[in-house]
């Protein structure tokens, strides 16, 4: 809960948002376009309210009365958003639990200005100081800003505590980068520290450098840029990479040139470029290229003398060849789309083909006003499969549970892998009563199937959220609405069917 500039008393729950003025209970909707649900805590400004939702930031107008969310389609990394805070500098920092998310009121306000705006943000995890990534909120207020600005977080691991002034100085401080080793090829190159040159040879494909920048507060938050002068119109951004490879480079001198920032500050360019010669193959040089002109120079004059018949029956060795190579590229070509739109591991069709399917049916369904039902599926505790047996039998866990569907699904069903353990089934023509009864006895086949001859012992169940065309006013909709179905299913128990209504 918490209580506005204007005397509103908000109050975040599982089901919704409404806040109570002069007595009086207002429930206060989330945008259409949002399928935000619950809501957890506040952050009161001076012209509105913040509120963390399961589906980004929200943010209520006072003046308009309106109800706005930010959501991941505008940049933010994760969708459930805990808690929020508000720095003594405007920053805002927002957990989750997918770490902590440091942002600013003015990219906030650019984002609710311009809905085509991305969100500008910095994402703090493990390899960031913090002990654990879990920052749930379980209990309120789960983060605090204190009088001198420190923000506080508890963890799954312990509190976390952040001093947010401590980073703005920590990006001023400049970052000696250095050159640490030189591959070519793999193999590290000893080179004289003076003269910072090595000769490339024709054979070598790949040149690659490694670098550090000379930080050692936070490690992580150093990110590099770098250059090959003579390759690279205009710096490269590498991020938190430290190796920049190069390969076959034209022969020619170059010079790689690197440096390094915290994030947000200044850039610290290294002050010894390193060079790197490219030899020139023997086929590369101007006395081979001339060799090769006078060549064929002379095996045109020697065709020119060939009689015509030599050169009819050239030309049909060569219409044969082409048919051939045609054919070969015929066949290729459908091997590609093959690939293109099956998934590797179960040999089903994968999630790009499923995209077009979903798409093409749902119009077709609204068309003609006829029933469609879309399934997602889920292998139950399948991380314990991962974790206790190993990832080869997670791997022919999920290829025998997608032969099965492929199986047992309905003749005119399209069944696709997802993702990872999840899988989909659109089926035309069906409505949610005889669609849950096809996919109940898909449950059922994989619940009774004998896995054991992958690992002994072991079980398979999966669980199913079933959804409708006729609820959804567009595909992605009906996809959420099946969504919400397994997540139903899965927290009702899992190994069972659940109908979005």
């Amino acid at each position: 809960m918490a209580e506005d500039r204007e005397g509103r008393i908000w109050i975040a729950t599982g089901i919704g948002l409404a806040f109570i003025q002069q007595g009086i209970v207002h429930v206060v909707s989330f945008p259409e376009h949002s399928d935000a649900q619950h809501a957890f805590s506040f952050s009161v400004v001076e012209k509105g309210t913040w509120i963390t939702t399961d589906r980004g930031l929200a943010y209520f107008d006072n003046a308009t009365q309106a109800l706005s969310v930010i959501e991941k389609s505008q940049g933010l990394p994760v969708d459930k958003l805990f808690s929020i805070g508000i720095d003594h500098n405007s920053g805002v920092w927002l957990s989750s639990n997918q770490g902590v998310i440091l942002t600013s009121l003015l990219s906030l306000k650019e984002c609710l200005t311009h809905p085509s705006a991305l969100l500008e943000f910095e994402h703090f995890k493990e390899e960031n100081g913090l002990a654990s990534i879990q920052i749930n909120g379980g209990s309120q207020p789960s983060q605090i800003v204190d009088v001198d600005g420190n923000v506080w977080l508890p963890t799954a691991k312990g509190l976390a505590t952040v001093t947010p002034a401590n980073l703005a100085m920590l990006s001023e401080f400049p970052i000696p980068v250095s050159i640490e080793a030189v591959l070519l090829d793999g193999a590290d190159q000893q080179f004289d520290t003076d003269k910072r040159e090595v000769d490339v040879t024709p054979l070598t494909t790949r040149v690659a450098f490694q670098y550090a920048g000379l930080g050692f507060a936070m490690p992580s938050r150093i990110e590099y840029q770098a250059m090959l002068v003579g390759y690279d119109q205009d710096w490269v951004n590498r991020h938190q990479f430290r190796m920049t490879e190069y390969t076959n480079l034209a022969p020619g001198r170059y010079q790689f040139k690197v440096r390094a920032r915290y994030i947000g500050g200044t850039w610290q360019e290294i002050t010894s470029p390193f060079s790197i010669r490219v030899l020139p193959s023997i086929y590369q040089t101007f006395a081979f290229k001339f060799s090769v002109f006078l060549f064929f120079c002379f095996v045109i004059y020697a065709l020119y003398k060939v009689r015509f018949h030599h050169l009819k029956k050239s030309e049909m060795i060569l219409k044969q060849r082409v048919d051939e190579q045609t054919r070969s590229l015929e066949l290729q070509t459908k091997r590609f789309e093959f690939q293109a739109t099956h998934d590797d591991l179960t040999g089903i069709a994968n999630r790009r083909a499923f995209d077009r399917w979903l798409v093409q049916y749902f119009e077709e369904a609204k068309a003609k006003q006829s029933p469609l039902c879309l399934a997602v599926i889920d292998i139950d505790h399948f991380k314990q499969v991962n974790d206790q047996y190993s990832h080869l039998v997670g791997d022919k866990v999920i290829t025998e549970v997608a032969r099965i569907l492929n199986r047992e699904v309905p003749h005119y069903a399209k069944c696709a892998r997802w993702g990872g353990e999840e899988f989909t089934v659109l089926l035309p023509e069906y409505d949610l009563i005889n669609a849950r009864v096809a996919m109940d006895h898909v449950r059922k086949i994989v619940a009774a199937h004998d896995f054991s001859f992958i690992a002994q012992t072991l079980k398979v169940t999966i669980s199913i959220g079933v959804a409708s065309a006729d609820g959804a006013r567009d595909h992605d909709r009906m996809l959420t609405h099946a969504d919400q179905a397994l997540y139903t299913a899965k927290e009702n128990g899992r190994n069972q069917v659940t109908i979005f209504e």
